[in-house]
């Protein structure tokens, strides 16, 4: 099952978009956990919690002033697992750009115009791959996979190289924007 949501540019608002829509289908049909990839300062795992239904939630937000908001929004808010790395193909650090006025455009690769006039900071953050992810904390089932991280879409995935084969992720969810094409 494929949403097409071509027409959705700056759309942001979860209900409206089809993204809320997606993940009740998803928690529908599937057994598992959600895991937020990408999750800022969790405005989209916000607007999820209503939906779990007491399963948990997984956020990853490796830039640690947001990982600070994140915390502070989601830190009494249910079965919810924070982690301050970012997910990829790989285990280690990786070179991140970070735009403090609009920090749902910081990526590893080059912030796209007009964000990059805004002023971006050069970091060093922590990522990991999904399946390593869930080795470590004995993920068995994935009911819902959102993705979210400006570029990185492809090396995200390929992190999750097992648990995709094995399909143990159920549904998948991601952002493709056309800064990033």
């Amino acid at each position: 099952m494929v949403l097409n949501a071509t027409r959705n540019q700056y759309n942001w608002d979860f209900e409206l978009n089809g993204e809320i829509w997606t993940l009740r289908w998803a928690l529908s049909h599937y057994p598992g956990v959600v895991l937020d990839v990408g999750a800022n300062v969790g405005q989209w795992a916000s607007a999820a919690m209503p939906y779990l239904a007491g399963r948990s939630l997984h956020c990853f937000e490796p830039v640690p002033s947001s990982y600070a908001r994140l915390q502070s929004v989601l830190r009494d808010r249910g079965e919810t697992t924070l982690n301050m790395v970012g997910l990829g193909n790989e285990v280690g650090h990786i070179a991140f750009n970070y735009c403090p006025e609009v920090s749902e455009v910081s990526s590893r690769y080059q912030i796209p115009a007009p964000y990059a006039t805004r002023g971006v900071e050069r970091t060093n953050v922590r990522i990991t791959t999904g399946d390593q992810y869930c080795l470590e904390n004995g993920i068995e089932q994935i009911a819902m996979l959102k993705i979210d991280v400006e570029g990185m879409e492809f090396e995200v995935l390929e992190g999750f190289r097992e648990a995709l084969a094995s399909h143990r992720v159920r549904a998948l969810q991601f952002e493709y924007g056309p800064g990033y094409i």
